[in-house]
């Protein structure tokens, strides 16, 4: 059973008969349907799926999408009852994670999913500290909170449907509509109840599943706290360097058509290759043969580990993997005023070793989007907000192991702290 079923069945409790569509459908993720296949296009799930989240997710809606996500973000923060004295918290990660759930999923879904389902953000977060037993098929009666909190956000996502389809023409998108309005949020999630709904088998259960996929988004659990932790600054390397360190994705792959070879091994028709981003994140022999010097090792942070030289060329191998000579790279990615700077943000040679949102067909399609949305709540948090760490050595949290496979992995201790709003903030919002 492909990853993607699995999850679909054992953690989004997506019904049977909406599964064996899945199942059905060989059909594959492109526009044109893989030599062979005799799926009716409007039953092509896959494509379907991966069509529209990368038309709404990326392109130009993307600049709506950050619009409005930064827009309630700061909303949300300027509505904290924060003044200028010190609050202590029991746990930055858990603040962090909140605020910026809110902000997303209001941003993707729109306001009235709030008002059908006021707990969603509290059982969001609650369900999803439960997604590594729920994979694992923990037996129900030793997780029955689990469960029971599943329950409650299918069918709270089922009467915003519900609602949501009353007031609104679910039957088209219209290239004149806003990108982004209260009901259903951005044009994504009508779309997704456009084609699931001329599929007799993608029942209002099974919506409800399918969009708590979307909203849940397991593999991107926010990591702005590690990013917080170690810079001042909200540099693109260290963005970089925050998810090669704190995300951990099992990457599942089918050979479908025909035997192949994979760096000398031949790998069978209908077998599973299995990756594991975190191998290529930390193997030392091959960042070296990309020609990063290793300032620090990989197990440790590196804020500088995806800065080059400007004069830094790629070295080339021969087919043995001994360096046969230096050629003239392609030319490094411009940053604001990189021309006046001795360092640039580079990726070139690290494909396959920087890999926290998959690849090839199957790449996340809202990595631009997460991109932005770390990069906008690091910056916004700490422009309204001083933070202070209860013990200097939280620096140090260690990851989560619990998460690994499953995506961003969380602290796996607590990080007390304390915050007051920013006396000039404070000001602003009085």
């Amino acid at each position: 059973m492909p990853a993607s079923v699995w999850a679909l069945r054992h953690l989004l409790n997506l019904p049977r008969q909406a599964l064996q569509v899945y199942e059905a459908d060989n059909s594959g993720m492109n526009s044109k349907p893989r030599e062979g296949s005799v799926v009716a296009p409007e039953r092509r799930l896959k494509f379907l799926i991966a069509h529209n989240l990368n038309k709404f997710l990326s392109s130009r809606y993307l600049k709506t999408l950050n619009k409005q996500y930064l827009s309630l973000l700061v909303r949300d923060l300027d509505s904290l009852p924060i003044g200028d004295t010190w609050i202590d918290f029991p746990d930055l990660f858990v603040f962090i994670q909140r605020i910026s759930f809110q902000a997303s999923i209001k941003t993707l879904a729109g306001l009235e999913l709030f008002n059908v389902y006021p707990d969603i953000i509290e059982d969001l977060i609650l369900f999803q500290s439960y997604v590594p037993d729920m994979l694992y098929r923990m037996p129900r009666w030793l997780i029955p909170r689990a469960h029971r909190t599943r329950k409650r956000l299918l069918g709270g996502i089922r009467r915003w449907h519900e609602y949501a389809s009353q007031q609104s023409d679910i039957h088209k998108v219209a290239p004149d509509d806003p990108d982004w309005e209260p009901l259903f949020g951005t044009k994504l999630i009508k779309a997704r109840q456009i084609y699931a709904r001329k599929i007799a088998e993608m029942t209002p259960e099974a919506r409800a599943a399918e969009d708590l996929g979307l909203i849940l988004r397991p593999r991107e659990t926010s990591p702005t706290l590690h990013f917080g932790l170690y810079s001042k600054l909200v540099k693109t390397s260290v963005y970089a360097e925050v998810l090669r360190l704190y995300v951990a994705s099992g990457i599942v792959r089918v050979v479908l058509h025909t035997d192949t070879d994979v760096a000398g091994y031949k790998i069978p028709k209908n077998s599973y290759l299995a990756m594991y981003s975190r191998s290529m994140a930390f193997d030392h022999t091959a960042w070296l043969r990309a020609g990063r010097q290793l300032g620090r090792p990989l197990h440790e942070f590196d804020p500088n580990r995806f800065l080059v030289d400007t004069t830094w060329k790629r070295p080339w191998h021969n087919n043995r993997g001994s360096e046969a000579s230096q050629k003239t790279p392609a030319v490094p990615m411009e940053t604001p005023d990189s021309s006046k700077m001795k360092q640039r943000f580079f990726m070139e040679g690290l494909l396959g070793l920087w890999i926290p949102y998959g690849g090839g067909d199957h790449v996340c399609p809202g990595r631009h989007f997460a991109k932005h949305e770390i990069l906008m709540t690091f910056a916004a948090i700490l422009s309204e907000f001083d933070i202070q760490l209860e013990h200097p050595k939280s620096k140090c949290t260690l990851p989560n192991m619990k998460y690994a496979t499953f995506g961003a992995l969380p602290p796996a201790s607590k990080v007390p702290f304390r915050i007051r709003r920013r006396k000039a903030a404070a000001l602003a919002t009085a």
